[in-house]
């Protein structure tokens, strides 16, 4: 029976595996500075070359992007102050892309 068992379970767990493997990872707080940072190469007055993102939690969305909530500092606060934002990434090129949030329209 354990035998059995073992044969049913174990194709099972590669099956798992794979699909970890294909699927990609919901961007985390690096992904969204990596992100952000592309952006300054655009040239926008609003962006804030002292902002560190410290945290990002995120969720996909029905559009195959996600939606990610993170807090953040800013270097330009003396107080330090942790700010909040909502801001949505996709998948592009193999790169994560902001599109909205964080003084994008």
């Amino acid at each position: 029976m354990l035998l059995k068992t073992a044969a049913l379970v174990l194709p099972l767990c590669g099956m798992g595996l794979a699909w970890q493997l294909a699927a990609p990872a919901a961007p985390d707080a690096a992904a969204v500075q990596n992100a952000y940072q592309r952006e300054a190469a655009s040239g926008d007055k609003r962006h804030d070359q002292g902002l560190h993102v410290r945290e990002a939690k995120c969720s996909p969305d029905a559009s195959n992007r996600y939606v990610c909530w993170i807090t953040f500092v800013s270097d330009a606060d003396a107080n330090q102050r942790l700010y909040f934002d909502a801001v949505s990434l996709a998948r592009e090129n193999g790169r994560w892309t902001l599109k909205s949030g964080l003084c994008r329209s």
